[in-house]
């Protein structure tokens, strides 16, 4: 009985090391593309909130501003609404002169946009910083998906920007 033992003990060692082993292996694959992920969706939420950042130094006068979308007109006389549409920044720019229209669509994966003013209380003239608060949100489709989860990486990014033409003008005025 002895030696049965001695014959049959170390296999199932080995067997159970190979799981072990087998297993370590697909966390640690599970756990890199997680992590790649949730790089890439920070990445992309502050590639979106610099944009809206670079596009809004020409504004000149706000003329709508909603939650979820800011429309204004530029120095150039061009007008230019922000907003999100499924997943996408969409940025569309209307020359006021010849009515010709220019629309960028910026895959983010966008699952939030919100902006707001401040002061929160003051006539659109008279706003000095937009506060842009974003939501970058992951597919699960491109996640492994081990055990069956279905579980998405978010990020968050936000953004305070001075609205300094804005400000000039309301100070000329």
């Amino acid at each position: 009985m002895a030696i049965l033992l001695d014959k049959l003990v170390p296999p199932i060692i080995v067997g159970l090391l190979i799981i072990m082993i087998f297993r370590l292996n697909a966390f640690m694959m599970e756990s890199q593309v997680d992590n790649r992920l949730s790089n890439e969706m920070q990445t992309f939420s502050e590639l979106a909130s610099t944009i809206i950042q670079e596009e809004m130094k020409t504004a000149n006068n706000i003329v709508t501003l909603s939650t979820n979308s800011i429309v204004y007109d530029t120095i150039d006389g061009i007008r230019v609404t922000m907003e999100r549409v499924d997943n996408h920044l969409v940025i569309k720019k209307v020359n006021q002169t010849t009515l010709n229209e220019i629309v960028i669509e910026h895959p983010a994966y966008l699952s939030s946009l919100e902006f707001t003013a401040e002061p929160s209380s003051v006539p659109l003239n008279q706003i000095r910083f937009i506060n842009v608060k974003l939501t970058a949100e992951s597919n699960p489709i491109a996640h492994v998906n081990f055990n069956g989860d279905i579980q998405t990486a978010k990020s968050f990014s936000e953004r305070q920007i001075y609205l300094r033409n804005v400000v000039a003008a309301s100070l000329q005025l």
